[in-house]
């Protein structure tokens, strides 16, 4: 769904992974690592999360007895800017800064994600959280809401609002089926240490 008002773009998803919680955000945590080849040669090649060049952890903080962990990551991305704007700018490597928090005991996990870079001429801030499914436990509903806010080029604004806002839909599909792909990966992998 995507609503947009003046200066703000915003979009939200809602995806059901048939994964229990505890695989999925398991998945999501490894969805930067890059996935293993396809075990046959001429499989398809895994999906990639392609804009994400480098994630890198900042601060990790484990809360045993809460069974909450804190983390803090910075990713430099591949920025989604139409060329003749990232050319004025001076490139299309960024940064973004990512806030998590696990809750082991409540089974959620939420993120948040703001850009570090070009924050004046545009801030995009990205909530997610990961949750059981409320009528399948087995099941993992995972919730995004994004908000694009352009601060400068105010003349093209809403068309370059809605150009950043199908890059970054295209890359949050590009996200979950990486989550997908691991998920299933996983599977694949107990099932094979049962053996």
């Amino acid at each position: 769904t995507t609503h947009e008002h003046a200066m703000v773009a915003t979009f939200s998803t809602e995806t059901v992974f048939e994964h229990p919680w505890e695989r999925v955000t398991a998945a999501s945590w490894r969805k930067y690592a890059g996935a293993a080849s396809p075990a046959h040669p001429n499989a398809a090649p895994p999906p990639t999360v392609s804009h994400v060049m480098c994630a890198d952890t900042l601060d990790r903080r484990v809360d045993v007895s809460a069974g909450r962990m804190n983390s803090t990551r910075v990713f430099t991305v591949k920025w989604p800017l139409p060329g003749w704007i990232a050319r004025s700018l001076g490139g299309t490597v960024a940064y973004s800064l990512e806030q998590s928090t696990v809750d082991v005991l409540g089974r959620t996990m939420d993120l948040t994600t703001t850009n570090l870079t070009l924050r004046d001429f545009l801030e995009v801030k990205e909530k997610c959280q990961y949750v059981p499914h409320p009528e399948n436990p087995e099941w993992t509903v995972f919730r995004s809401q994004t908000e694009i806010r352009l601060k400068a080029f105010k003349v093209w604004a809403d068309e370059l609002e809605r150009k950043v806002c199908r890059v970054f839909e295209k890359n949050s599909g590009k996200g979950k089926l990486v989550v997908e792909h691991i998920c299933n990966m996983m599977v694949s992998e107990k099932e094979t240490e049962r053996g």
